[in-house]
């Protein structure tokens, strides 16, 4: 089962330009006989499918600069609004963790959960751009390192989860050795 890995992979790489990569993947995956079943983990089938590895990506998440869109402006309002653009598109759990961080910091950066490409946020003085930007950028890295620590966590909870399943008797040990007899590589 592993010396397929690599080259499962590889065709998950090739085919991440296609229009709909996930189910040609899946496809790709019955038709050599890959189960999930089988001793894969939750990060697997997801690096598998995307062609990158959640983990890897989460932990370069950082502001690069302003939305390019949106830049700030002196306005007539009392305040400047910012637009910190960030180097990936954030998960939406990060997201959802990082507007939790952000309601702590005065005033609150945000970020649109279902974009999670830019970092809303405002200052009331020029003067204060550059603390504000700090912070942000702290609060954006302490966010990557608890994200992680999920991820960690849920990979744990799925290694148990499978090693008991495996370790099980009876009717579970009758199903495993079913699925591993199964053939997808004939039509």
């Amino acid at each position: 089962m592993r010396d397929i890995m690599p080259r499962l992979q590889l065709k998950a790489a090739r085919l991440q330009q296609g229009p709909r990569c996930k189910g040609r993947i899946l496809h790709y995956q019955a038709s050599i006989g890959f189960s999930p079943l089988l001793g894969t983990t939750q990060t697997d089938r997801r690096t598998i499918a995307s062609g990158v590895d959640d983990m890897t990506t989460t932990s370069e998440i950082r502001i690069i600069g302003f939305d390019p869109a949106r830049p700030p402006r002196v306005r007539k309002e009392s305040y400047i609004d910012l637009y910190f653009a960030l180097s990936t598109k954030a998960p939406l759990e990060w997201c959802e963790d990082f507007n939790i961080m952000g309601r702590r910091i005065n005033p609150s950066p945000k970020i649109d959960a279902s974009k999670g490409e830019i970092i809303d946020s405002y200052v009331n003085k020029m003067e204060q751009i550059a603390p504000h930007l700090a912070v942000v950028k702290k609060a954006v890295s302490v966010c990557n390192e608890q994200y992680l620590e999920k991820l960690r966590q849920r990979e744990l909870a799925l290694a148990a989860s499978s090693a008991i399943l495996k370790g099980q008797g009876g009717e579970q040990n009758r199903l495993n050795e079913i699925i591993e007899t199964l053939d997808f590589k004939s039509r």
